[in-house]
């Protein structure tokens, strides 16, 4: 792609198409799956450009690349359904199984007890308690969350919700997360045992995808040499734009100009 980038390569090239190639940026790895996309999409006019014609992956070598793309597609739906602010703890868990079961080698960082999950108890119980299974909260679980319980909480065991186990069904790759939240069937009413709070306690993923997006924009490679106490400010402000607003910085100039 990036001979594809060069002057004469590039202008032949649009003789061709008009969809131009892409460069991966080391800061942001969808990027990399843009790239990749944009490459099985152009592959046919790319084959027209004598410059780079021994450069075109062999057909075993594409096939490879295609299958690669397809398994991107995945992860890209995953991580945009993450940085959702609707987004719950109970569909993070189930985005995260569902992951670990297609890909393996994901399963160290995405199952419930990885290392970076600072409390995979009382995780586990949000998630059950959202999806409305209290009844499999063992004793150590249900003591974690003796602080939220109700005063008239029901004595009886909450009725497990009938077909908790979300179908696999052929579905588009481009919002997989989408389609595999939709096909979870709703939780049985049941008698709150908890506060609600319980249900409504957002997963770390949402800020920290956010914030990590945010970063990966603000460091391009055109801002690289920023200080590191510069780049936390960009950063800061991007994300708490929602408290602030021009006459906020014109309050603060006129405040630096009084003290001067």
């Amino acid at each position: 792609m990036v001979a594809l980038r060069m002057i004469k390569s590039g202008a032949e090239l649009r003789h061709h198409t008009s969809l131009a190639p892409l460069r991966a940026n080391a800061t942001r790895w969808s990027s990399t799956f843009m790239m990749l996309e944009r490459y099985v999409r152009i592959r046919d006019a790319i084959k027209r450009v004598d410059a780079v014609y021994d450069l075109v992956p062999k057909p075993a070598a594409h096939r490879r690349i295609v299958a690669l793309v397809e398994s991107l597609k995945t992860f890209n739906s995953v991580c945009k359904k993450l940085q959702e602010e609707s987004i719950s703890m109970k569909s993070v868990q189930l985005l995260f199984d569902k992951m670990a079961e297609m890909f393996p080698v994901t399963d160290h960082y995405l199952s419930p007890d990885a290392e970076i999950v600072h409390s995979p108890v009382f995780e586990s119980d949000v998630v059950k308690v959202s999806r409305g299974t209290e009844a499999d909260l063992n004793p150590q679980e249900s003591q974690a969350l003796e602080p939220f319980q109700l005063e008239a909480a029901a004595t009886e065991p909450a009725a497990l919700p009938r077909g908790s186990r979300a179908r696999t069904r052929a579905r588009s790759a481009e919002d997989f997360a989408t389609a595999l939240l939709q096909s979870r069937p709703p939780p049985e009413q049941m008698v709150p045992r908890y506060e609600p709070i319980v249900a409504a306690i957002p997963p770390t993923s949402n800020l920290c995808e956010r914030l990590s997006s945010q970063c990966k924009l603000v460091m391009t490679p055109h801002r690289a040499s920023l200080l590191p106490m510069n780049f936390e400010m960009i950063v800061f402000l991007r994300a708490n734009r929602k408290f602030w607003d021009a006459n906020t910085l014109m309050r603060l100039d006129v405040d630096d100009t009084d003290d001067n």
